[in-house]
């Protein structure tokens, strides 16, 4: 009896944790996401290229959903912002409406013009975005990371 209440304490325990990372942690993430869930295409490009030449894009609601589920902010003391374009440009849109644009820098930043300063990722949604992001094609993120990581 005592092992089975045991077992079913972790996972409860394990569960309460999902459940509550599922959760916008602060009020940047919220509004991101309440903005883009309803996004029906999700688009990737270069800001050092043809602006108009997309290098990923998707209408797969799975995929979008996959995406922003994978995004979340760090709480911080510090705030500012960095003077870059970024290395991705994600843009999502509802039908032929542009509804945000993120700039994705160093590997573990967001940029949008609705936050008054940068907001910086979470280790595992860094982690998640570099691989979301290369399993794609765009690779950028993942060779900055790892670039970081050897210093």
């Amino acid at each position: 009896m005592r092992i089975l209440v045991l077992c079913l304490s972790i996972v409860f325990s394990g569960c309460a944790n999902v459940q509550k990372t599922a959760q916008p942690q602060n009020l940047e993430e919220k509004q991101l996401k309440e903005l883009v869930k309803s996004s029906d295409k999700l688009e990737v490009k270069s800001p050092r290229y043809d602006e108009s030449l997309a290098v990923f894009e998707t209408q797969d609601k799975r995929e979008i959903t996959q995406f922003i589920d994978g995004i979340y902010i760090k709480d911080r003391d510090r705030k500012g912002s960095l003077l870059c374009e970024g290395d991705v440009v994600i843009n999502f849109y509802q039908g032929a409406t542009k509804i945000a644009t993120l700039n994705y820098a160093s590997s573990n930043i967001l940029q949008w013009r609705e936050w008054r300063n940068d907001e910086w990722l979470t280790d595992e949604s860094e982690k998640f975005l570099i691989h979301w992001l290369n399993e794609r094609g765009i690779n950028l993120p993942l060779y900055k990371y790892n670039s970081k990581s050897k210093k």
